[in-house]
C-alpha cells in the first residue's frame, strides 16, 4: 500500500520538475517575449495540465472516497483560479498572461500535493479503504504505470499550453481578390501566399492560419497599397509548426516493451484539417480571431478591405 503512494509521490514529483524546466522552452517556442509577455493572455485548461495526477487521485474504489476526490478535482480545476481575491487584481482562469499562469501551475501543484497526502492518511487511516485499496494492488488490478503517467502527462501538459496560447498568436485569414497589378493607375501589390498544410489558395483568393502580423501597408500619398503575409520561419515560428503537426513517432509514443514514451521535444501529431476547420466544432480550443477582407486598393464607400481588418494585439 504505501508503494503505491510512493510511486504516485514519484511520478507527480518527476511530472512538476518537468513542467517547471521546460516552460522556458515553451515561452520560446511560442515567442511569448516578442510578442508582449503582459499583452498576450488566455484561457488556460488545468484539468489538461494536471489530468493524470487527478485521474489517479480520482481512482480509489470507495464510495465514501469517491466524493472526495471528485471534490479534489473540482479544486483543483476551478476552485482557486475562479476563486476572486481580496484586491480583485488576480486573474481567472478565463483571463491569464503566460506568466500569470505559470505562478499559478505552482500553487495548484501545491494543492496536488497536499491532496496526494490526505489521500494517503484517509486511505491509512480508514481500515475498511485500507484493506480494499491493498487488495487491488497486490492483486495488480490497481497498479500505477510510471512511464505510461509521464508520458501522457508530459503530452497532455505541452498540448494543454500550446492549446491555450497559440491561438491567441495567430490567425486566420479569409482574403477575395488578392490582386497584383502594379500599373500607374492601380498601384496594387498583393501577393498570394504559398499553398501550405496551414494555407489554401485558388487563384487570388486564399485562407490559412498566420502568426499574428499587419501584412499591408498603405499610402494614401501615392495610393501604394502593398500587402505581403509572412511565413511562420519569417516570422521565427518554424520549429513551433513541427511540434504541432509533424507525426508522434515510435520513438515519442508509449511502449513499455520497446521502453519509449513521449518527452519534451516530441511532436504533437495535430492535423492541419482540425487548426483549419473553419468554424471550428464548440469544443475545439483552436478558436482563432478570423480576418475576411478584399486584397484590393480601398475605394469610396467600400469597407471590409485587407488593410482595414489589421490585428491590434501582440505581434512578433
Amino acid at each position: 500500500m504505501t508503494d503505491h503512494f510512493a510511486t504516485l509521490d514519484d511520478i507527480q514529483t518527476k511530472l512538476f520538475l518537468d513542467q517547471n524546466s521546460e516552460f522556458p522552452s515553451i515561452a520560446a517556442d511560442l515567442r511569448i517575449a516578442q510578442a508582449g509577455e503582459q499583452s498576450v493572455v488566455a484561457s488556460v485548461d488545468y484539468m489538461g495540465v494536471f489530468g493524470v495526477i487527478v485521474g489517479i487521485l480520482a481512482a480509489i474504489p470507495a464510495p465514501g472516497f469517491q466524493a472526495g476526490a471528485a471534490a479534489i478535482q473540482t479544486a483543483l480545476a476551478l476552485g482557486e483560479a475562479l476563486t476572486p481575491t481580496v484586491t480583485g487584481e488576480e486573474p481567472n482562469q478565463l483571463d491569464q498572461t503566460f506568466a500569470q499562469m505559470r505562478r499559478h501551475v505552482a500553487k495548484l501543484q501545491q494543492q496536488t500535493r497536499d491532496a496526494i497526502t490526505a489521500q494517503r492518511r484517509q486511505v491509512l487511516g480508514d481500515y475498511g479503504l485500507l484493506a480494499t485499496v491493498g487488495r487491488l494492488v497486490a492483486s495488480n488490478i490497481w497498479q500505477l504505470d510510471r512511464q505510461a503517467a509521464l508520458s501522457s502527462g508530459r503530452q497532455g501538459f505541452t498540448r494543454s499550453v500550446y492549446e491555450a496560447f497559440i491561438p491567441v498568436l495567430w490567425d486566420r485569414w479569409e482574403v477575395t481578390g488578392c490582386i497584383v497589378n502594379r500599373s500607374f493607375a492601380k498601384q496594387t501589390d498583393c501577393s498570394v501566399p504559398s499553398a501550405g498544410p496551414l494555407v489554401k489558395t485558388t487563384g487570388l483568393d486564399f485562407q490559412g492560419v498566420f502568426a499574428r502580423q499587419k501584412p499591408c501597408d498603405f499610402n494614401p500619398i501615392g495610393g501604394k497599397l502593398t500587402c505581403r503575409w509572412k511565413s511562420f520561419e519569417e516570422l521565427g515560428y518554424g520549429d513551433t509548426v513541427k511540434t504541432l503537426l509533424d507525426p508522434v513517432t515510435s520513438a515519442c509514443t508509449y511502449n513499455a516493451i520497446a521502453g519509449t514514451s513521449w518527452r519534451y521535444g516530441c511532436s504533437l501529431g495535430i492535423s492541419a484539417t482540425e487548426l483549419m476547420r473553419e468554424p471550428p466544432p464548440p469544443a475545439s480550443p483552436w478558436t482563432f480571431q478570423v480576418l475576411r477582407c478584399k486584397g484590393k486598393r480601398p475605394e469610396a464607400r467600400e469597407t471590409g478591405t485587407c488593410p482595414e481588418v489589421q490585428p491590434g494585439g501582440p505581434h512578433p
